[in-house]
């Protein structure tokens, strides 16, 4: 059954698109995706500065 108001989509369709877009959430373009990469990241170059300084500190 389609009509105006459906855009010619059937329920499944609408559902299948309803569950894409609420599942967009942890994507990496979302505000959580990007709030999990930047603490990543920041891990990342926090533990990489700390060997350096480790590295530079050492005696050869």
């Amino acid at each position: 059954m389609t009509d105006s108001t459906n855009h010619g989509k059937t329920r499944e369709e609408h559902l299948r698109e309803e569950k894409l877009l609420a599942m967009r959430w942890h994507g990496w373009a979302s505000p959580v995706g990007l709030g999990v990469g930047l603490v990543c990241v920041g891990a990342f170059w926090a533990l990489f500065t700390l060997g350096l300084s480790v590295l530079a500190a050492t005696p050869y």
